[in-house]
């Protein structure tokens, strides 16, 4: 089936009688379909960024500024971000980023 990969379809499509299967995976196709346009109106742009282990931070920096330039910058402030908030991103993530 082509949507093996995807255990939530499969259990539904196990529970619905073999007469709408055809029905079904066809409405699976619309939705599938709508939610691709959709994603695709909502893309501004593709960037490639540098891959030098900073390319999430290279990522930011061209979605807020329009270039790479202010990586650094940005990398600082969400350190800081880190170090102020300590204990709520502890809270978050469930370990003590600041001491790896």
């Amino acid at each position: 089936m082509k949507y093996a990969n995807y255990p939530h379809v499969v259990q539904i499509f196990k529970q619905i009688p073999e007469f709408y299967h055809d029905a079904f995976l066809g409405l699976i196709q619309q939705v599938s379909n709508h939610v691709i346009k959709y994603e695709k109106c909502m893309v501004l742009q593709v960037y490639n960024p540098i891959s030098d282990g900073h390319c999430g931070f290279r990522s930011l920096a061209v979605a807020l500024f329009k270039n790479e330039k202010g990586w650094q910058d940005i990398k600082a402030a969400m350190k800081d971000q880190l170090v102020k908030q300590e204990e709520l991103y502890c809270d978050i993530l469930g370990y003590n980023m600041i001491n790896l």
